[in-house]
């Protein structure tokens, strides 16, 4: 770790020769409170993050945010509404999209402040998974895009989302989280994961809420505020 922060620190300084406003990001996966059988091998995600405000209170601070990836708590299970393990504490198992905003809120303490301002979080990497290429499927997954960006939609330390994939890939250990189906003969991008593409494409557009609307039914929903969770009734 201490490596890995002097490789950040030295890219932090590097960037900010050609550009002003660059920053570096630390990745982390979803298993926010991890104990892994090799310790050395893995680190849970939220002693990683203690340990940069550590360095920064003792070395100086520097404009490092974090890049998270909050696939649901199984990637083979696109309901992520469902996962039991993602809860409102800041010792959760997981964080997934049915508890982000405990990465917002542990962000918001004072030792991670940059500046007084709460860390950028970039949403780098994230999926969800198509089983089949049943109707059932295709459902859930359009289901899991609109709920997650109904969920960081309220987050201010949320600065961008990068949905992987835009296809299939045939070599990703049996993971589907494409936008669009395995490539085939004659379809080399494959074709579209309906209504997932169309979900994906109207959001932050004219049509945004008209096309969200029907999955909350499928969530188990009235309103989208009924997803969200208050920061104060986040347990630390």
């Amino acid at each position: 770790m201490d490596s890995y922060n002097k490789a950040m620190r030295l890219t932090w300084l590097e960037a900010r020769r050609f550009n002003p406003t660059a920053e570096v990001f630390i990745s982390l996966t979803h298993h926010w409170q991890y104990s892994p059988a090799d310790k050395y091998r893995a680190y849970p995600p939220r002693k990683l993050l203690d340990r940069m405000a550590l360095y920064s209170s003792r070395e100086g601070d520097y404009q490092w945010g974090v890049a998270y990836h909050p696939y649901p708590q199984s990637l083979l299970k696109p309901r992520t509404w469902e996962d039991s393990k993602a809860t409102a504490s800041f010792d959760t198992r997981f964080i997934t999209p049915k508890n982000i905003e405990v990465l917002d809120a542990y962000l918001h303490q004072p030792q991670f402040l940059h500046h007084e301002k709460v860390r950028t979080v970039i949403l780098s990497e994230q999926g969800f998974h198509t089983p089949d290429y049943s109707e059932a499927s295709f459902q859930d997954k359009a289901a899991a895009i609109a709920y997650t960006w109904e969920k960081i939609l309220p987050l201010d330390s949320v600065e961008s989302f990068h949905y992987h994939r835009w296809v299939d890939h045939p070599m990703e250990g049996g993971l589907k989280v494409g936008l669009r189906t395995l490539p085939e003969a004659g379809q080399p991008h494959g074709k579209r994961k309906e209504p997932a593409f169309s979900v994906f494409s109207a959001l932050e557009t004219d049509t945004h809420t008209d096309v969200i609307e029907p999955y909350k039914k499928i969530i188990g929903i009235n309103d989208w505020s009924e997803i969200l969770i208050p920061a104060d009734s986040i347990k630390n």
